[in-house]
């Protein structure tokens, strides 16, 4: 339900966030990126498809994330919401956004606690996509 604001609230995990810590296990690149695949296709309405580039991942016909590589994922939490998400304190210093007119962030995954970082992400742009 939205807020009365209009806005799309955050997802419920992402409203529940207390901190995060960067300190945590390190795994390979590629068990991180497994561990997030795995992850990523148990989302209700997070679809996984081929793209041209890697597989990506749609909330009905639009994209919402894709990877670059085994230690990166790009989320499009779209250009409105990415202001109001590092206002709310959200987005932290491992989400580098492109500019004010972009919809996407990217991320890079290098341990365990970026696998949920990640995950709420992609949570926040089902939300904001749907």
């Amino acid at each position: 339900m939205d807020p009365p604001s209009g806005h799309r609230s955050l997802s419920p995990r992402v409203e529940r966030r207390e901190g995060r810590s960067s300190h945590s296990s390190v795994l390979a690149p590629a068990s991180l990126r497994g561990e997030l695949e795995r992850r990523l296709g148990q989302l209700p309405g997070l679809i996984r498809r081929a793209s041209p580039y890697s597989d990506s991942y749609f909330v009905a016909d639009r994209e919402i994330a894709h990877f670059h590589g085994e230690s990166r994922i790009d989320v499009r939490l779209t250009k409105e919401r990415i202001p109001e998400l590092k206002s709310a304190g959200f987005l932290d210093s491992r989400v580098k956004t492109r500019g004010p007119s972009a919809d996407w962030v990217a991320l890079r995954v290098e341990a365990r606690t970026d696998i949920d970082y990640a995950l709420e992400l992609v949570e926040a742009a089902l939300c904001a996509n749907s």
